[in-house]
């Protein structure tokens, strides 16, 4: 499940660059501490 985020995660890259790359890790970031819990 991991691999399919870092997918997601370089497509976002690829697609918006950095800045809104660190906005969306921030949202990855919250839903795994939400699911991990």
């Amino acid at each position: 499940m991991q691999a399919g985020l870092l997918n997601t995660w370089s497509c976002v890259v690829s697609m918006y660059g950095n800045k809104h790359a660190v906005m969306f890790q921030r949202v990855l970031s919250t839903l795994q501490n939400v699911s991990f819990r």
